[in-house]
């Protein structure tokens, strides 16, 4: 949904759940206006298409010292995204109508407002966890577009079936153009964007995930001096491997090592609670093999760091964009 016709459903689920309304600021066509108990109270809106809990740092970042005057419009929030926007102060608005804004001492509360229908009908094959396995390999790999179907299931790890039908998806994504014939990538960075954000809330949570920890305590701090041979590292140690400028809390090693396997190979023992995670690679390792420091795809590194809570994984996550061009 466009941002201009999130914001115009928001305002009017608004007025519909709480008989007031939110009108334009003459002159701003970001601003709006809420009147309450006969004072005015004016907000600045800011508009995000999509929300999940792994942007919250970065909006809280982004909103910064705007935050008493900034009103966050966006087409749904989940409950637990709720509660943390409240407990961090965040005014906002959804297109189904919930809300929390706080003008004065006044609190304007609206929560279990059904998701609209359009939200409900689903989304396209592309950004399901078959289809973001197949952008993934697109994004690091575009001329794969070129090739022949069975190619590109090979590359993908999808079967041929499930690859021609993704193809079918293209003629409907903004993202793709055919040039001559050929389909190539139409705006990447929109397209990395929207990648990151449905791999945290579509792909990331259907990977096969294990927790332990290292066991004697010393490989946590020793960890760079063990043999990966046939796994590889994301997320806080594949950032410091990058950079040389982040010392891990939290481990990401993806691999299909058995657990047996993994105890005698990294030293790791089954615990819940444990600071390594342990998750089941999704692309094709034989074609996307791991560099020469062993990490997972430098993008899926980015993207892991970028939907960190942790300012200080988001700031490696920049310079790794910068530096390894993502």
């Amino acid at each position: 949904m466009a941002e201009n016709s999130i914001q115009k459903a928001a305002l009017s689920q608004f007025r519909e759940a709480t008989g007031m309304t939110l009108r334009k600021e003459p002159g701003n066509p970001d601003g709006v206006v809420l009147e309450v108990g006969g004072l005015e109270w004016v907000f600045r809106i800011l508009v995000r298409n999509e929300l999940r809990e792994h942007h919250l740092g970065g909006l809280l970042e982004e909103i910064g010292r705007e935050q008493e005057r900034t009103l966050l419009v966006t087409q749904y929030v989940s409950k637990p995204l709720r509660e943390r926007l409240r407990k961090s102060g965040v005014r906002y608005l959804d297109a189904s109508g919930n809300c929390y804004i706080r003008a004065g001492h006044s609190v304007l509360f609206v929560d279990e407002r059904k998701v609209s229908a359009q939200r409900r009908s689903g989304l396209s094959g592309l950004w399901k966890p078959t289809g973001l396995r197949f952008l993934f390999t697109v994004l690091l790999k575009p001329d794969i577009l070129t090739a022949d179907y069975r190619s590109m299931a090979i590359a993908s790890r999808l079967s041929l079936g499930t690859v021609a039908g993704l193809m079918q998806e293209l003629e409907r994504s903004p993202y793709f153009q055919k040039i001559d014939g050929k389909w190539e990538v139409n705006d990447r960075d929109s397209l990395l964007e929207r990648w990151v954000d449905h791999y945290h809330s579509h792909l990331r949570p259907r990977l096969r995930q294990s927790r332990y920890r290292f066991a004697p305590e010393l490989w946590r701090r020793q960890w760079t001096q063990l043999d990966v041979g046939g796994s590889s590292w994301g997320g806080e140690p594949a950032g410091a491997l990058l950079t040389q400028n982040l010392q891990p809390e939290h481990f990401t090693l993806f691999s299909d090592r058995s657990a047996s396997e993994l105890a005698r190979q990294f030293h790791l023992v089954p615990d819940a609670a444990g600071e390594v995670e342990v998750l089941q690679p999704f692309w094709n390792t034989d074609y996307l093999p791991a560099g020469l420091l062993h990490t997972a795809p430098v993008l899926l590194v980015y993207a892991d760091l970028w939907g960190s809570s942790d300012s200080r994984n988001r700031s490696i996550a920049k310079q790794i964009r910068e530096d390894y061009g993502v």
